[in-house]
Order: C-alpha cells, then sequence, then structure tokens
C-alpha cells in the first residue's frame, strides 16, 4: 500500500506573506540587543523568528493585508524593505551598548588595560575590563527596565501601522539613528571623562617628576598610579554612572518606540 502525499495547495498562498512577516521580524533578530552577537548561532535565531513570525502571522491585522501577488524579483524588494523595519528597530535599541562600550573601552584603554583584553560574543570584538563591567551593567539594566519585550511590541505594533509589502522606504531611520548616536557620544564623554581627567593630571604629575628626580623609575610607578586612581575613581562614580546608563538606555528604547510608531504606509496614507 502506497502511503499518502500530503495536501500542501492550501498552505501556497500564504507563502509570500508569511516570507514577508518573517523578513520583517529576521531583521530585529539580527541586531536585537542579547541575541545578536556570536553567542547565539544563527541558525538558533532564525528559527525564533520563525516561530514568531507563525504568531505574528495569526494576526487579523496581517491575515487581512495577507493577499499579495508578486513576482520573484518583486518579491526580493519588499523582503528587503520589511527586512529594513526589523534592523531599525534592532540597531536603534542596540545602539545604546555600543557607545556604553566605547567610554568603558575608553576609560580602560587610558588606564593601562589596553593588553587585557577577551572577546565579547555579543559584540563580537575585543573589550577590556572596564568595558565589559558598563557592557554588563548596561545588559543588565536593559532587561530590567524591560527593554526587550519593548522592542518586540514595538515591532508587532508596525505591523498594525505598516501592513505587509507598503513599506516606504524613505521611512528609514537615518535621522533618529543620528539623534541617538549623538546623544550617545556625549554620555559616553561624561562616563569617561573624571577617568580621563584623573589619568591626565596623574601623566602631567609624573612629567614634573620625571623632570625634578630623574633617578626614579616613574614609569612603574607611573603605570601602577594610574590603575590605583581610576579605578577608585570609577567605583566613586559607579552609582552615578549606572544612572546615566539607566537614563540614556531609556532614552534609546524611546527614540526606537517613536520612530517606530512614526511609521506610515507606502503613499502616505493611515494604516
Amino acid at each position: 500500500m502506497e502511503p499518502s502525499l500530503v495536501d500542501i495547495s492550501p498552505l501556497l498562498p500564504h507563502v509570500v506573506p508569511w516570507s514577508l512577516v518573517f523578513s520583517r521580524v529576521l531583521g530585529l533578530m539580527l541586531f536585537l540587543p542579547m541575541m545578536s552577537g556570536g553567542s547565539i548561532p544563527m541558525q538558533y535565531r532564525a528559527l525564533l523568528a520563525a516561530m514568531f513570525s507563525v504568531c505574528v502571522y495569526a494576526m487579523p491585522e496581517v491575515r487581512e493585508a495577507a493577499d499579495i501577488d508578486v513576482g520573484m524579483l518583486e518579491l526580493g524588494g519588499m523582503m528587503l524593505a520589511e527586512m529594513i523595519i526589523g534592523m531599525g528597530i534592532g540597531v536603534l535599541g542596540g545602539l545604546p551598548f555600543v557607545m556604553i562600550e566605547i567610554a568603558g573601552h575608553v576609560m580602560g584603554y587610558q588606564m593601562g588595560f589596553a593588553l587585557a583584553q577577551a572577546y565579547n560574543p555579543e559584540l563580537e570584538v575585543n573589550l577590556n575590563s572596564i568595558g565589559s563591567m558598563l557592557f554588563l551593567i548596561a545588559l543588565t539594566i536593559f532587561a530590567g527596565i524591560g527593554g526587550l519585550e519593548s522592542l518586540f511590541i514595538g515591532l508587532f505594533e508596525t505591523f498594525e501601522r505598516v501592513p505587509i509589502g507598503q513599506f516606504d522606504s524613505a521611512q528609514s531611520p537615518a535621522e533618529t539613528l543620528i539623534g541617538v548616536l549623538a546623544a550617545g557620544t556625549e554620555v559616553a564623554l561624561a562616563i569617561a571623562m573624571p577617568v580621563m581627567a584623573a589619568v591626565m593630571l596623574i601623566l602631567i604629575a609624573i612629567g614634573f617628576v620625571m623632570k625634578t628626580m630623574p633617578q626614579i623609575n616613574v614609569m612603574s610607578v607611573g603605570f601602577a598610579l594610574k590603575i590605583i586612581a581610576g579605578t577608585i575613581l570609577l567605583l566613586i562614580s559607579i552609582f552615578t554612572i549606572e544612572q546615566v546608563i539607566a537614563d540614556f538606555t531609556e532614552h534609546g528604547i524611546l527614540e526606537t518606540l517613536d520612530w517606530a510608531r512614526s511609521l506610515r504606509p507606502a503613499g502616505g496614507g493611515t494604516p
């Protein structure tokens, strides 16, 4: 007795619209904080995106706009446009981590931790101990204030505002990205400035000692002084730094949600 074949013809009309939903969710998964690094294999992220896409595709707003009949070439362009939405949310939400990591990297470099680096699989770069510490603080704050849930909610809301296949590329997050990047640069400098100022004063003092008492090995003494002074100052200001990181992380999330909620279908109509 020959085994009966499964009839998949009822699923064929859903392949194209589901692919567009999958592209939008996958764009978020590629850059989502806590999931965008090398610690989570790409296969798992794709599987999670497929699972969330099935859930999103069941939403009435998505099913109503699911009647799409396009060719393969047009489908590729539409999938790329859908991925831009998810990537925009993921990049904007993850940018604060990059800027905070830069602040920690600058502080660690000035304190003499340039040789003591470890690989961070989340950012796929080498970080010193100060940068790794600030990154973990930012990651903990992000998870504690519900940042992960907020970005997912922002993505789901885009399906109500921009039906699949109707994204206007003119609404790219470039302007919002520049704004968050500028604010992040200011925050990174504000976090790193106290330690950088302390190290600079120590270097100036070492220069005076080197000129007045050349018999002292100021290089070895100065190296230890930079680490001690920088560590003490970092410990004193850690709670202030934590509050600054929390405020900037929340600011990044709000800017991301504002951009996601400002999206409109192609043509300027209302969703």
